[in-house]
């Protein structure tokens, strides 16, 4: 009864080209790309989603707290949204660029001394601006993040607000 909606085909026509895509089922499969072991994936994944959805409020209160203390550090700053509501954040770092500019390594002196403290994810070679993702991590692991920050900080003699 309702198949001709249902399987309606994609009735999109290229304004230059003239192509069409008529076999495309559009409410089934999306884009093409996506048919078979890429749907089936999706499909398992969602319990994982609904549980990460959950929990979304929690991660977001880690990820500002992270903030509040990496904003400590002098001339470090959140880029974007406030307060955040995602635990992907950008932040501006000036003042390790600075002392970046003044090792023997320059910028990768930032990812070094994360990796002596165990800590991955900040891209070698950057200083200037740097991405981190607080997801999936508990209080004591973002508290280690914070606390590497703040020694590695006063370890180049940059402030940090107590």
């Amino acid at each position: 009864e309702h198949a001709d909606e249902t399987f309606r085909t994609s009735m999109i026509q290229g304004s230059w080209s003239g192509r069409s895509f008529t076999k495309k089922e559009v409410y089934n499969y999306g884009c093409p790309p996506v048919f078979g072991p890429p749907i089936a994936t999706l499909m398992a994944s969602f319990p994982h989603v609904v549980e990460r959805v959950e929990r979304w409020d929690e991660e977001v209160e880690k990820v500002r707290w992270l903030v509040k203390e990496l904003e400590k550090i002098e001339d470090f700053h959140q880029l974007g949204e406030r307060p955040r509501r995602h635990t992907l954040f950008s932040l501006e770092t000036p003042s390790f660029h600075k002392v970046s500019k003044k090792r023997k390594r320059r910028g990768f002196f930032l990812h070094e001394e994360l990796k002596e403290r165990k800590i991955s994810g900040v891209h070698p070679g950057m200083t200037k601006q740097i991405k981190l993702n607080t997801y999936g991590l508990t209080k004591e692991e973002i508290e280690e993040v914070a606390n590497a920050f703040h020694d590695i900080a006063r370890k180049y003699d940059v402030k940090v607000e107590e």
